[in-house]
C-alpha cells in the first residue's frame, strides 16, 4: 500500500510540478513606468507677466460689461471720451459698481504707471492697456507706448494724457 501511495505522489508531483514549472513570458506585468522627465517652462520675464495680466483683467472687464449690456437692453455704459475704468471716481466704474457687475477697481498691475482706459457711444466699447513688452506684435504703438486695444465694435477716437489722440 506505501508503494501505491508513493507511486501516486510521485505522479501527483510530476503532474502538477512540471505545470507549476513552466516559465511564461508576460509583457503586461503592472510594473512601475518610468516617469518622463518634464521639459523646463519658458520662463517669462515680469513685464510679459504684468501684460498677461493686463490682458486678463481686460477680458475680465468684457464680460463684466457684457452682463452690464445684457442687463441694460444692450446698451454699454456711455463715456463723453476715454475714461479710466480703474479708478473709484470714473463714471464707468460707478455704473458698474451699482448694477453689481464689479465689485471693485481692477487696476493695471502697475497703477502708479499706467491705468485702463475705457470709452462708449452706448453701442460699442473699447478697453485699452499699455503693453510693456513692444516686440510682442500684441498692440498698436503711440509715440512711446504699446497700445492694446479690445472691444466690440467701433467707438471713434481715443484721447488719453498718456497717448494723446489714437485714431482708428
Amino acid at each position: 500500500m506505501i508503494v501505491k501511495e508513493i507511486s501516486l505522489l510521485i505522479l501527483i508531483i510530476f503532474v502538477f510540478g512540471a505545470s507549476g514549472c513552466t516559465i511564461v513570458k508576460n509583457d503586461s506585468l503592472d510594473l512601475p513606468k518610468q516617469t518622463p522627465t518634464p521639459t523646463p517652462e519658458k520662463k517669462i520675464s515680469p513685464e510679459e507677466d504684468r501684460d498677461n495680466h493686463r490682458i486678463s483683467d481686460i477680458i475680465n472687464l468684457s464680460t463684466a460689461l457684457e452682463r452690464y449690456a445684457n442687463s441694460n437692453g444692450g446698451q454699454y455704459p456711455k463715456t463723453e471720451g476715454a475714461e479710466k475704468i480703474s479708478d473709484e471716481t470714473s463714471n464707468v466704474f460707478k455704473a458698474m459698481y451699482d448694477g453689481g457687475f464689479l465689485f471693485k477697481p481692477i487696476k493695471d498691475p502697475l497703477p502708479d504707471k499706467y491705468d485702463y482706459g475705457y470709452k462708449s457711444d452706448g453701442q460699442a466699447y473699447e478697453i485699452t492697456a499699455v503693453l510693456e513688452d513692444k516686440d510682442g506684435g500684441r498692440c498698436e504703438m503711440a509715440g512711446n507706448y504699446c497700445i492694446y486695444k479690445f472691444g466690440k465694435g467701433e467707438v471713434g477716437s481715443l484721447s488719453t494724457p498718456e497717448t494723446k489722440s489714437i485714431k482708428e
